[in-house]
């Protein structure tokens, strides 16, 4: 039997059925019906394994679900042994962030590493060569960027991602889309030239949109988090996490 792979975001629902670390046929959901869209993609298919990792708070509907459809249920919480053993004593982080690092030094063995991930929230960790965990920084993601302008000016529109220039902006648009875009751009490229000797992850919604707009080689894991719980679900081995 294949395992079953979730990660539930602030904003959406992904899913995937791996074999290994190998990731199969994926699905995102944005929704209420979270249980009933985990019993539709499960409908023929009964996993071994099914990992959770979730940013937000789940109702109990949705793991009894998941426990009908699996042998084995293993949801991922930030203090539990496995998050523990990723941060090293460095702090909590959120179970998601933990998954992106498990994933980024798999991929990247004796190499440091830097994972954006471009959701709601921009998160970057950071790891060193012998793939421990540093830590990370949090700031407000791009559609958020544009949610907050609109919300705490009383004056300024919502409005959504649109055409970007690296110019500086002659209307009140332009200079929110210059602005908003600008402002994670050249928080990107600081990580950049502080963290030079680092491989580069981007993952998350707008991972391509913005490595579009680097010209710094990086690599682009669009399902990274996926990858990082298909690890686990597989017995991933803990001594690979320092």
């Amino acid at each position: 039997m294949s395992n079953l792979v979730i990660d539930i975001g602030y904003s959406s629902l992904k899913a995937a059925w791996a074999d290994g670390d190998v990731l199969g046929k994926c699905f995102r959901y944005q929704g209420e019906r979270a249980a009933g869209f985990i019993k539709d993609i499960t409908s023929g298919q009964k996993a071994s394994t099914i990992v959770v990792s979730s940013s937000r708070k789940t109702d109990g509907e949705l793991y009894e679900e998941l426990s009908r459809n699996c042998s084995k249920l293993i949801v991922l919480k930030e203090n539990d042994g496995i998050i523990s053993s990723v941060t090293s004593g460095t702090g909590g982080i959120t179970t998601d962030r933990a998954a992106a690092i498990i994933a980024a030094r798999h991929l990247f063995k004796g190499r440091p590493v830097t994972v954006f991930d471009f959701g709601s929230i921009i998160s970057v960790d950071f790891t060193d060569r012998n793939g421990k965990y540093i830590g990370g920084n949090l700031s407000l993601g791009l559609r958020t960027r544009y949610k907050a302008l609109n919300r705490y000016s009383n004056t300024l529109p919502l409005i959504g991602n649109g055409s970007f220039s690296d110019g500086i902006g002659t209307s009140i648009e332009t200079s929110i889309h210059s602005g908003v875009n600008s402002g994670i751009i050249f928080e990107i490229e600081g990580y950049l030239r502080k963290y030079p000797e680092n491989e580069v992850v981007f993952t998350g919604g707008d991972a391509i949109y913005f490595a579009d707009k680097i010209k710094t080689p990086i690599f682009v894991v669009c399902n990274l988090v996926l990858m990082g719980l298909a690890l686990l679900a597989n017995d991933y081995g803990l001594n690979e996490i320092v």
